[in-house]
């Protein structure tokens, strides 16, 4: 009896999507419902349910726009940083060092 090999599949080397959130941002997304269902149930418990209902809209709405917008940044969220930096060489350490004319 041999043993059958099979391909590895190996996926699309890209981060999964669900309805526009990508990688990380589907679990913060489903975490952020689930917040607001916690935050209306609270609500719900100390006043009625229509200011529940309210909190808990306005909870993931906010949450939901916010994950969106970082979303928008990148996936890692990379700093775009716009300036100019200069290395320093270590011509002068050379020139000290063996008493010559810079370069």
């Amino acid at each position: 009896m041999t043993a059958k090999s099979y391909p590895i599949y190996k996926g699309l080397q890209k981060p999964l999507t669900y309805k526009g959130f990508k990688g990380k941002y589907i679990y913060w997304a489903l975490a952020s419902l689930l917040i607001g269902l916690i935050i209306g149930s609270i609500a719900a418990a100390l006043t009625n349910i229509i200011i529940a209902g309210l909190c808990s809209i306005a909870t993931m709405g906010t949450c939901i726009a916010l994950i969106l917008h970082i979303q928008n940044k990148g996936l890692h969220q990379k700093k775009n940083k716009r300036r100019i930096y200069v290395q320093q060489t270590k011509l002068l350490i050379h020139y000290e060092n063996n008493k010559q004319e810079p370069l």
